[in-house]
């Protein structure tokens, strides 16, 4: 359906229409958790906390995110209004929306000179801003003794570009295939070899869950039987399946067609399809306080 396909897009482009700002559902209305830094909903005078009571005169109680986040996202260079509840006092707020790209990476330097980065989704950028991240890392922590390892965040990635997810491995490792790709009559039709590593002999623990799926398999699972990285988490989603997109159909325009075509295959060529990647050591979810911005699940939220 367009929605489902304009998401789709989204996701894989990494850039919409809309106004710069992570929202998510609270006390049955739509919580402005985030607003992001020079977005047109910081400039337009939203800030994090903000309650929506309307979008476009549409009332959010009991509305979905995910309807939400249609309402919001829109053509750049159009107005959408919002009513907002502040410090107990109602606010009418006019953003006009822009070009937003979504955030594919956080990177924390965490005591003991360890890089933690987080990788949301795999976007066309994906492997530019996590080398960017990475070696941000190692220039803050150069004063000292340098880097000492990196945790790699996959928790909550539910995917995206197999060609991204293939370099993002390329950045780790310096020997053998990382993912092969199967046609449907079982013939293999990609080998994805390695290009240049930016953290080659840097200790690396990748971290894993039940919503790690797809690109984020074939990176935990490469990095895993290859002898790379400690996998430590939950055992992954499963979805060792590859889709092609046609955006224009005999339907309409508007509706796109998504087809399985292939399946790949983790280094070694091991299936993940309905397996997913086990990790070496297995964990059970706990509540943190301290680190709680850095683990937590990046889908909860959705940005606008």
């Amino acid at each position: 359906p367009p929605e489902a396909a304009e998401d789709l897009g989204v996701k894989t482009r990494g850039h919409f229409g809309g106004i710069g700002a992570e929202i998510r559902s609270f006390d049955r209305r739509i919580l402005i958790r985030r607003v992001l830094p020079d977005s047109p909903a910081e400039k337009a005078g939203a800030e994090d906390g903000d309650l929506l009571v309307k979008i476009d005169g549409q009332s959010t109680v009991n509305m979905r995110t995910v309807d939400a986040q249609q309402l919001l996202r829109g053509p750049v260079g159009v107005d959408v209004t919002v009513r907002v509840i502040r410090d107990g006092a109602y606010l009418n707020l006019t953003i006009t929306r822009g070009k937003i790209r979504l955030p594919t990476t956080r990177r924390v330097l965490l005591p003991g000179d360890i890089g933690y980065v987080g990788l949301m989704s795999f976007q066309a950028d994906t492997t530019e801003r996590m080398v960017e991240a990475i070696v941000a890392l190692q220039q803050e922590s150069a004063e000292r003794e340098g880097l000492r390892g990196l945790l790699l965040d996959l928790r909550g990635n539910s995917g995206g570009l197999l060609s991204q997810a293939t370099a993002v491995v390329d950045q780790f490792v310096d020997v053998g295939d990382l993912v092969l790709v199967h046609s449907a009559d079982g013939t293999e039709v990609e080998r994805a070899t390695r290009a240049m590593a930016v953290a080659q002999d840097l200790p690396l623990v990748v971290l894993i869950d039940e919503q790690s799926a797809s690109a984020s398999e074939i990176v935990s699972g490469s990095l895993k039987h290859l002898g790379r990285a400690a996998v430590v988490g939950r055992t992954s989603f499963g979805k060792g399946t590859v889709q092609m997109l046609r955006e224009a159909t005999p339907y309409g325009d508007d509706l796109a067609l998504k087809m399985t075509i292939a399946e790949y295959r983790v280094a070694g060529d091991r299936k993940i399809n309905a397996v997913g990647v086990r990790p070496q050591v297995t964990l059970l979810p706990v509540q943190l306080s301290e680190l709680a911005g850095v683990v937590r699940y990046y889908d909860r939220e959705r940005f606008v």
